[in-house]
């Protein structure tokens, strides 16, 4: 079996689920708040 090399970060709210970020795992995950600007998350 293949492992899937990403890393899905994501929220669900009653029937909406929001994508915030996917990384490659062989980055930092930490880097997506940067991004985002939501460091609550």
């Amino acid at each position: 079996m293949k492992i899937y090399p990403y890393i899905i970060y994501y929220q669900i709210k009653e029937v909406v689920v929001r994508v915030i970020a996917i990384f490659h795992t062989s980055r930092n995950p930490e880097i997506w708040k940067r991004h985002s600007g939501d460091s609550d998350n």
